[in-house]
């Protein structure tokens, strides 16, 4: 009876050193698998990123290569081999985004240069709606989100330099009957006092 209690105590021991181990084999598996998910460049991201269309997934998909970019350059993490074999992809890929971000941005823009485009709904359906990519240029390559920028001043200066230009052209073309007075005008000054 002594020789059997003492195996269940060993055996209960053993059970609770077992249960330890896995304890911990699942913590470092998690922790593992964090870090890998945060480094691993996976071919669904570089598909997305290189061929995917611009449109809201490729945002999110931005927003993964972003913050595997931020995790890989931490400066802990960024002596590891698995992070310095992972940073010249994610590199390339930023690279890649940032071309194709300047390409779809300058199409956009150049949209507006077409006569009778509605430029509002442009500008709300698509350039807003895509705020998040030239965020991303201006993060990942300022000199690229200026020339951005610039491309769309000068679109727009154009664009209202040509309708105010109509518009006057337009008015002069307008034949009053009648020319303004000193009674048609508000605040005008009474010969006898004080304006309004």
């Amino acid at each position: 009876l002594g020789g059997i209690s003492r195996k269940i105590k060993r055996l209960q021991q053993d059970s609770l050193d077992m249960n330890g181990k896995l304890q911990n084999r699942r913590v470092a598996a998690e922790v593992l698998n964090t870090y890998l998910s945060h480094i691993v460049v996976t071919p669904d991201l570089v598909h997305a990123i290189c061929e995917g269309e611009v449109d809201d997934h490729y945002i999110g998909r931005l927003n993964d290569l972003t913050n595997k970019l931020e995790h890989a350059t931490q400066p802990g993490l960024a002596e590891h081999p698995s992070s310095a074999a992972s940073i010249p992809e994610l590199e390339r890929l930023k690279t890649k985004a940032i071309s194709r971000i300047r390409d779809f941005l300058i199409s956009k823009i150049n949209q507006l240069k077409k006569p009778k485009t509605n430029v509002q709904i442009i500008q709300r359906n698509v350039l807003v709606r895509f705020k998040p990519l030239y965020t991303f240029l201006t993060d990942h390559h300022p000199s690229a989100a200026h020339d951005v920028q610039q491309l769309y001043v000068h679109t727009m200066q154009r664009l209202y330099l040509t309708q105010f230009k109509t518009y006057v052209q337009s008015l002069s073309r307008l034949q009053l009957e009648q020319t303004a007075t000193r009674n048609d005008l508000l605040g005008a000054m009474d010969s006898g006092g004080a304006a309004m």
